[in-house]
C-alpha cells in the first residue's frame, strides 16, 4: 500500500505542476485576439481555481489526512478539471461541442458548378473554400485575429491587421 501512496503523491504533484504550467501558457495564448472575453475569463478563473484546489489535494496527501478533507480535495479537484476542460473545449470547438447534433460550426457541403463559364468566382469557388477551410476559426462566435470569413461583408472589413483584400472595403458587390 505504501507504493500506491507514493504513486498517488507523485501523480498529484505532477498534476499540480501541469495545472500551473497550463495556467501560464494559457495566459500567454489569451493575449491573442479571437476569443470571447466572457468565455475566456470564465475559463481562466476556473483554471486558477483548479490549480488552487489541486494544491489542497497535495496538502491533504502529504499531511496524511484521511476522511472527508481528503475526499473533498480529491472530488473538488476532479470537478474543477471537468469544468475547466469543458470551458476550454467550448472556446476551442464552439459553444455546444458536446451537444450531439448541436450547433458546432460545420461548413456547408460544396455544390458542383454546373455552368463553369458563367460561375460566380467568389460565391461558387472562393467562398465554399473559405467556409470549409477557414471559417471554423474565423466565424461569428470565434474570430481569430479579429477576422471573420463566413460573411462577405466581414471579409471586406478585414481583421485586426486591416483589410485582407486590398480595396475590398471600398468596393461594392
Amino acid at each position: 500500500m505504501e507504493g500506491l501512496s507514493l504513486a498517488i503523491s507523485i501523480m498529484v504533484v505532477a498534476g499540480f505542476v501541469s495545472a500551473l504550467f497550463s495556467v501560464i501558457t494559457g495566459y500567454v495564448l489569451s493575449l491573442n485576439d479571437g476569443y470571447g472575453e466572457g468565455k475566456l475569463g470564465a475559463h481562466q478563473n476556473s483554471a486558477l481555481l483548479t490549480t488552487v484546489v489541486s494544491l489542497g489535494w497535495i496538502y491533504t496527501q502529504f499531511t496524511k489526512q484521511s476522511g472527508w478533507k481528503y475526499e473533498l480535495s480529491v472530488w473538488a479537484t476532479i470537478a474543477m478539471i471537468a469544468i475547466t476542460g469543458h470551458l476550454g473545449g467550448s472556446i476551442t470547438h464552439g459553444e455546444e461541442y458536446l451537444a450531439f447534433g448541436g450547433s458546432q460550426y460545420k461548413a456547408p457541403a460544396r455544390k458542383a458548378i454546373s455552368d463553369i463559364p458563367n460561375a460566380s468566382i467568389f460565391n461558387q469557388v472562393v467562398q465554399p473554400i473559405l467556409l470549409e477551410k477557414c471559417a471554423a476559426c474565423h466565424n461569428k462566435s470565434k474570430q481569430k485575429g479579429g477576422l471573420r470569413l463566413d460573411d462577405s461583408a466581414a471579409i471586406k472589413k478585414g481583421g485586426k491587421s486591416g483589410e485582407i483584400i486590398k480595396g475590398a472595403g471600398t468596393s461594392s458587390e
